[in-house]
């Protein structure tokens, strides 16, 4: 992760936002591409480096939503 981007095949993302839930052993990225289309994933950082994993949970996407909410619309 370098300077709030980081690259997947080529194409850089942005880094909106790092959720680190306190109830929760789960940090989840939102982050957007160069068209503004909007993502969150699950995220482990390494060295430096960050590995993404799927949100699977129906409560994981329920708290995403709730802060992307937040984000966009300053609620």
């Amino acid at each position: 992760m370098k300077n709030n981007t980081f690259i997947i095949d080529n194409e850089e993302y942005k880094i909106i936002k790092i959720l680190n839930p306190s109830n929760s052993e789960n940090k989840y990225l939102i982050y957007t591409d160069k068209d503004n289309e909007y993502y969150a994933s699950r995220f482990v950082e390494e060295n430096g480096n960050i590995k993404l994993y799927d949100i699977a949970e129906e409560y994981e996407w329920d708290y995403i939503d709730k802060r992307m909410e937040e984000i966009l619309h300053g609620n």
